[in-house]
């Protein structure tokens, strides 16, 4: 008996397009996977490449698309596959309120999570961080860095090994669709018939919504980085701060420093073909603000910075499955989080395009739970 295989046309090539390309290579489609720079150069190399564990009101369901992607990872990991720079993780209370909310979500990892412990202010000096500026913190060692660069590479080969069709410096011009379902991706190299278009276009996906007439809410942040150099002997923690500013250690000189925002009521939608710099503002702020919570870094110098957009979504949590125009799924709104959340939702998406069966978790990130 024959088996009738689709033709499936996946647009974007950073970390969640490609991990969806790998995942497809073991169900019977015809994967097409389009790029229109390199693969992983868009927010997936403008990322500080963290997997993160905490959060400091932690939810169950959240954990556990985290600790399935771990799995993928930890996988590697133990094979040498992959490198992974363990270096822990502390979120860092200044005010008592936000120590007692950290205090709760120790409860719940308690019951679901990594292994974590509440730090008073005087063991934060460990840590390179000013104990005076602190009301303690929750820490984890478990957390660390990924190389997304080596991620998006492994998993591209893999693809391709699957019989997956890569195509760099292509971009899709538009979308066919006929009697309500796609048909085509039109690029700038011809056209593809397709029985599936996925949009994992990172901050590109509102404008491909747009080219079938779906709506998402979607809207933008920019992630702003500096790059410290410092005369530092230690690695610092991935360290969160309760404004959201943070720091994490790149080797033993040179630390990454920016502001977490994942507001949805505070983001808006942006051009990300525009160019950005981290502006003047930012540059003082951070500056100023990680000197004085880190006086291990007070006499940095600047050596790199960046801009990346970060796609988020009203609750956090990514946007990944069907809509209503059929064939047309979404695998975007990452919030900040597509090193970590990229494998499962990779894995879920590709297992329901493939099988038609909806795995339960995504459910809870469907396209339409916003309606």
């Amino acid at each position: 008996m024959s088996i009738m295989v689709m033709s499936v046309v996946v647009i974007g090539g950073g970390i969640v397009g490609v991990r969806l390309a790998r995942a497809l290579r073991d169900h019977p489609a015809d994967v097409h996977l389009l790029e229109k720079d390199a693969l992983g150069a868009g927010t997936t190399a403008k990322s500080i490449a963290v997997f993160s564990w905490l959060e400091s009101d932690p939810s169950p369901f959240a954990q556990s698309l985290r600790e399935r992607a771990w799995r993928t990872y930890a996988d590697r990991i133990a094979e040498d596959a992959i490198s992974f720079e363990r270096i822990g993780a502390l979120l860092v209370a200044r005010t008592e309120s936000y120590r007692s909310q950290l205090e709760h979500a120790a409860e719940t990892y308690a019951e679901h999570g990594p292994d974590v412990e509440l730090l008073d202010p005087a063991d934060l000096e460990a840590f390179g961080i000013a104990p005076e500026e602190t009301a303690g913190a929750l820490y984890t060692p478990e957390e660390g860095y990924l190389d997304p660069g080596e991620l998006v590479s492994q998993w591209a080969a893999e693809a391709r090994e699957g019989g997956a069709d890569i195509r760099t410096g292509v971009e899709a011009t538009g979308i066919r669709t006929r009697n309500g379902a796609v048909t085509a991706v039109e690029t700038t190299d011809g056209e593809i018939a397709a029985d599936v278009v996925i949009n994992a276009a990172g901050p590109w996906a509102p404008r491909l919504n747009r080219m079938v007439g779906v709506s998402a809410p979607l809207r933008h942040t920019k992630g702003r980085i500096l790059v410290l150099e410092t005369d530092g002997d230690r690695t610092l923690p991935y360290t969160q701060f309760e404004s959201g500013q943070y720091v994490r250690g790149e080797g033993r000189s040179q630390v990454f420093a920016g502001r977490l925002e994942r507001e949805y009521a505070d983001a808006s939608e942006l051009d990300p073909d525009e160019p950005r710099s981290v502006g003047g503002e930012f540059y003082a702020d951070v500056a100023d603000t990680t000197a004085r919570l880190v006086p291990a870094v007070a006499d940095a110098d600047v050596a790199a910075e960046w801009v990346g957009l970060r796609t988020v979504t009203p609750d956090g949590l990514p946007i990944v499955g069907p809509t209503a125009v059929d064939g047309y799924h979404l695998a975007c709104g990452l919030s900040g989080l597509g090193i970590t959340y990229a494998p499962v939702v990779g894995d879920l998406l590709a297992e329901y395009v493939a099988t038609g069966d909806r795995p339960p978790a995504l459910d809870r990130l469907a396209p339409d739970r916003f309606a």
